[in-house]
């Protein structure tokens, strides 16, 4: 089946629930509750987790897109939902893919399989750069050695980046919030740890702004930025083992 079609099933235009807020409750919210024994619980979250990754798959297979490609955005486009009056733009995915080889480096081995790497999109849409810098490690590299901090002020791409980040297994951090206020409403984690599905665990407002201004108080010059950042890697480096609750976020996925 054609992935538009698969989405659109998804959003009909008499229901009663966008596509971006099913995805938030459903996929991301909800299942962060989940158990092994409360698993006939979440039968619709898994149902609406199973056609978003079939989507995806007919998506990846698309000859217009391929396997490193924004799904959501591209549906936002299709389906003509963008907020064009207010400016809202999608970097188109070539010229995505071009600034993402030229700033990271596909043959610098040193800066690919080096020091983890932080990267962050402060205007982030539905995490564009994210999946480009995740092609170029992805290839060149062959692991997610960076740690990518997306954040944009429209909460459909605050959810559409974190699906993008979970369909792809890629670690990040992804916020809702205004960059130029410096204004935190909320935040997921996601990351893969070795050997286990994708998890992800939303962050409160309150503890963003705990750690926002931190974050920001390193971006004294870029490499300042990149050397002192904190990384996803660092810290699964610390922790050998996932914790029980994780694993068991982790069986919703399987």
């Amino acid at each position: 089946m054609n992935w538009i079609k698969r989405l659109q099933e998804l959003e009909p235009i008499t229901g009663t629930k966008r596509l971006h807020e099913q995805i938030y409750t459903k996929i991301i919210k909800e299942p962060q509750d989940f158990t092994p024994e409360t698993a006939s619980d979440y039968e619709e979250n898994q149902a609406l987790l199973a056609e978003i990754r079939l989507a995806h798959e007919d998506f990846k297979k698309d000859p217009r897109h391929g396997e490193w490609d924004d799904m959501f955005g591209s549906y936002l486009i299709e389906m003509e939902q963008l907020n064009s009056r207010a400016g809202q733009f999608l970097t188109p995915m070539n010229i995505v893919r071009a600034m993402c080889q030229m700033i990271i480096g596909m043959d610098d081995d040193k800066q690919l399989l080096g020091k983890p790497q932080m990267l962050s999109d402060p205007a982030a849409g539905c995490g564009r750069f994210m999946i480009g810098a995740a092609e170029v490690y992805a290839k060149h590299a062959g692991c997610f050695n960076f740690m990518f901090v997306n954040q944009d002020i429209d909460f459909r791409m605050y959810v559409y980046m974190t699906m993008n980040a979970i369909l792809y297994g890629i670690p990040s951090l992804n916020i809702h919030g205004d960059t130029i206020a410096l204004e935190y409403w909320e935040g997921t984690v996601v990351w893969r740890p070795a050997g286990y599905p994708t998890l992800w665990k939303t962050i409160p407002k309150e503890r963003l702004e705990e750690i926002m201004p931190k974050f920001e108080a390193q971006k004294v010059g870029l490499q300042k930025f990149i050397d002192n950042a904190p990384t996803m890697r660092r810290r699964l480096k610390k922790k050998k083992k996932v914790k029980h609750d994780e694993y068991k976020q982790s069986t919703f996925m399987q």
